[in-house]
C-alpha cells in the first residue's frame, strides 16, 4: 500500500499544479475538519436510508445492490470521521485512512456510476497528497 501512496502522490506533486505552502497548511487545518463533518453527516444519512427501507420499492435485486453500495459507503464514511480525528491529531494513520477509503469511493463510485463522488475523491486524493509532508515527519 506504501508504493501505492508513493506513486500516486509522487505523481500528483509532479504532474499536476501545486500550490503554495501557505496554501498547504490551511489545507492542512480545514480538510481534517471536513472529513469529520461530511463524515458524520455521511453517515447519519445512509444509517438512517438502510434503516428506513428506502430501497424498498425497488425490485429486489436492485435493492439489494444498492443495499450492498450504501453499506460500503457507511464503512467508508466512519473510517473518513476517524480519519479527521486523528489527522487532528497528526497522526499519519489517519492520513493513511483518508487516502485509502478515497481510493475506495473512487472505485465504487466507478462501480455505482456516482460521478460526484469520483469527483469529491479525487479532489480529497489531491489535496491529501499536497499536505502529506505534513504527516511523515
Amino acid at each position: 500500500m506504501a508504493e501505492l501512496e508513493n506513486n500516486i502522490s509522487k505523481f500528483v506533486l509532479e504532474k499536476l499544479p501545486s500550490i503554495s505552502d501557505e496554501w498547504r497548511k490551511t489545507i492542512n487545518t480545514i480538510l481534517p475538519w471536513l472529513f469529520i463533518i461530511f463524515g458524520a453527516f455521511s453517515s447519519f444519512m445512509l444509517i438512517s436510508t438502510l434503516i428506513g427501507g428506502a430501497f424498498v420499492p425497488y425490485l429486489f435485486s436492485f435493492a439489494l445492490y444498492l443495499y450492498f453500495i450504501s453499506i460500503i459507503y457507511l464503512i467508508s464514511s466512519i473510517a473518513t470521521f476517524i480519519a479527521g480525528i486523528l489527522m487532528l491529531r497528526k497522526q499519519y494513520l489517519g492520513w493513511r485512512l483518508a487516502f485509502i477509503f478515497n481510493l475506495l469511493n473512487i472505485a465504487i463510485g466507478i462501480i455505482s456510476f456516482n460521478i460526484l463522488s469520483i469527483i469529491m475523491s479525487t479532489i480529497s486524493i489531491y489535496l491529501l497528497s499536497q499536505i502529506r509532508s505534513f504527516y511523515l515527519g
